[in-house]
């Protein structure tokens, strides 16, 4: 529900919705080039000497609008079996992260809105992760830490008990007149 509907932006809020995937997307695309450019490296030599591993989870805010945890971290060039260079700090990923969330924008055109330009909000918080638990950073660690939010965002969300569709019109907008 927004906080004062009469204001709320709710073409915004569809187009935000509508295009968070994306957003997402080109996040990962320029959290790795700057990783990359951070660490003074090509990104192939990056994708050779490790693999940055993603998992997100889109979550409803109360006013409709989507946010996203996620667990990002730096792997061996294997994946999660092995452990990234020692060169791979939590520093660079954290440098990485906040300079991709800065840069990335999406422009959402067509002829009834024209153009809007999409982009992250000011709200980031980075965490490392071995800092919420004990002992080593295990796969099940981070499964944890996912799930909590899939399950509270699936939980918050709740769900329709009808269909959504007219009955009338069979969901395209038409409107029965006098005679029927």
């Amino acid at each position: 529900t927004p906080l004062s509907p009469t204001t709320y932006d709710y073409t915004g809020a569809v187009l935000w919705n509508a295009h968070a995937g994306a957003l997402w997307a080109r996040f990962t695309t320029y959290l790795r080039r700057e990783l990359a450019a951070h660490l003074g490296m090509t990104q192939k030599a990056l994708n050779a000497a490790l693999r940055v591993s993603f998992a997100k989870v889109a979550e409803y805010q109360r006013r409709g609008l989507v946010h996203f945890h996620a667990v990002i971290r730096l792997d061996g060039p294997e994946g999660s079996n092995e452990p990234p260079p020692r060169w791979a700090t939590a520093d660079a990923l954290t440098h990485a992260v906040k300079t991709a969330h800065g840069r990335v924008v999406l422009t959402a055109a067509s002829d009834a809105i024209g153009e809007r330009e999409l982009r992250w909000g000011d709200q980031l918080d980075i965490r490392e992760i071995a800092a919420l638990g004990d002992g080593e950073l295990t796969d099940q660690k981070v499964a944890a830490y996912v799930a909590k939010y899939a399950t509270k965002s699936a939980e918050d969300s709740g769900t329709v008990d009808r269909s959504l569709r007219c009955p009338h019109c069979t969901g395209r907008g038409y409107q029965r007149g006098p005679d029927g």
